[in-house]
């Protein structure tokens, strides 16, 4: 049986946008959409790159280990918390994390990664910058816990906060006895608090 496993609904994989992009979880069987806000909201959804996924090394199990995450997510469809359209239609997102996890938890998370701005859909047209996220927030925690959110260093939309989301199916038994060592599937980012444009 492949070690990549498709998402629909477990909080784990949230975990893995923790590492990735330093999200805040959605709560179990959230849709991948984007929550609708308005305001200084920048909102995405995307997918995981299906020829990079989110690639965990060693794979989770039930021990806790220190393991890295490297991948790329593509994100569509950005609209401003009101449902505006906005001069930066698409990412590329390419991120990479660490943490000691295991099917259950997680602590010591770090989690960095660079978003590059196209004008056009589906990653084409002029390039509008890069900016940089790094995870911000609580730094342990269960499975059912919040997850650490990240901020934007520099780039466009400096300072705002990153919240993000990506949903599996996998029983935490499946987790324990076989082990995840790569996820793909939809995924949701929101930048709020900075200038949207």
């Amino acid at each position: 049986m492949s070690d990549s496993v498709p998402m629909t609904h477990l909080r784990f994989l949230v975990l893995c946008a923790a590492l990735a992009l330093g999200a805040a979880a959605p709560a179990a069987g959230a849709s991948p959409a984007h929550p609708v806000m308005g305001g200084s909201t920048l909102a995405c959804t995307g997918r995981v790159d299906p020829a990079r996924p989110l690639v965990l090394d060693p794979a989770v199990r039930a021990r806790p280990q220190r393991l890295s995450l490297e991948g790329t997510v593509l994100l569509d469809r950005c609209r401003t918390g009101a449902g505006d359209r906005v001069r930066r239609r698409s990412a590329r997102v390419r991120v990479s994390g660490s943490g000691t996890v295991s099917c259950t938890g997680w602590s010591g998370l770090t989690g960095r990664a660079r978003v590059e701005w196209f004008a056009g859909d589906n990653r084409t047209g002029r390039r509008l910058g890069t900016s940089s996220v790094v995870q911000s927030g609580r730094n342990s925690g269960g499975m059912s816990a919040a997850l650490p959110r990240g901020r934007v260093t520099s780039g466009p939309l400096t300072g705002a906060r990153v919240d993000s989301g990506v949903t599996y199916g996998l029983s935490a038994l499946r987790c324990a006895s076989q082990g995840v060592r790569s996820v793909s599937g939809p995924v949701w980012v929101r930048f709020t608090g900075a200038t949207v444009s």
